[in-house]
């Protein structure tokens, strides 16, 4: 799937203004470029932290909360007052909405040190439809094949309900960095066969690496197995931590949680 759509025109007024921005889909990626990202507050005003957020409504979005699915997404430093970054270009994994036809909308959003609010929003005009795919099943005793087409519920009690004040997705943290991809895995190394391979992992499992909860990435952090992704997005937030128990201040975090993820973190 291939799709791509510019919008030339400002966004609304707002503290923060969105100048020149689309956005092409190829495959399971997006690219989202901006001409120009302004802060319209005064000079010596410093913004929290951003987020940049492609979304798929089920209505045209007017401001306030609102309720879909999210499609990509990425951080940016704060901005100072009076100041713009140019010419933003960012390349990020895109994940499909569910079937149906969707309103298409970029968000820049500001974290106000406990939640994301809206700061400014571009809505483009082209409708985003997703067929839903066939569905089919055959009978071993009466040699039947039947195809469900799937139902589509356009209403927004079967879209995934999110609030419009916190980001259901855990986002990379880079920075002004244009280039968004995930980083990559450290390269494994080889294990030479024979008795010294067997000193170095004689059960044959493979061994987790812990992951530090104070250095290590935000995507880093959505690895762990078994961590919900907006927990690993508040231990980030609120890092540094002087020891593992702290975490238990987390939403979201309780003791059988920790005690199922200790053995893959350090400090």
């Amino acid at each position: 799937m291939n799709v791509s759509h510019l919008c030339n025109t400002e966004s609304p007024v707002s503290d923060f203004s969105i100048q020149g921005s689309g956005y092409c889909i190829q495959e399971d990626r997006v690219t989202l470029s901006i001409e120009q990202l302004l802060s319209n507050r005064s000079a010596d005003n410093i913004s929290g932290s951003l987020m940049l957020e492609l979304w798929a409504l089920p209505t045209q979005y007017l401001g306030g909360g609102f309720g879909g699915e999210l499609l990509a997404y990425t951080s940016i430093a704060p901005l100072s007052g009076q100041c713009y970054l140019p010419n933003l270009c960012f390349n990020l994994p895109f994940t499909s909405p569910t079937p149906g036809q969707w309103y298409i909308t970029l968000m820049v959003r500001e974290w106000d040190g406990s939640q994301y609010i809206t700061r400014d929003y571009v809505n483009y005009e082209n409708l985003f439809c997703v067929e839903a795919k066939p569905v089919v099943s055959r009978s071993t005793s009466d040699n039947v094949i039947s195809v469900d087409f799937g139902h589509v519920d356009h209403s927004t009690n079967n879209q995934n309900r999110l609030d419009s004040l916190a980001p259901s997705q855990v986002v990379k943290d880079s920075p002004l960095n244009h280039e968004c991809d995930a980083e990559s895995a450290p390269p494994k190394k080889a294990v030479k066969s024979g008795k010294r391979a067997s000193k170095v992992n004689p059960s044959g499992k493979a061994i987790a690496k812990k992951v530090s909860i104070n250095k290590a990435s935000l995507s880093e952090l959505e690895s762990i197995k078994g961590l919900p992704v907006k927990v690993a997005k508040l231990i980030f937030q609120t890092r540094p931590h002087k020891k593992i128990d702290e975490l238990l201040a987390l939403k979201g975090m309780g003791p059988k949680l920790l005690k199922k993820i200790e053995h893959l973190i350090k400090l």
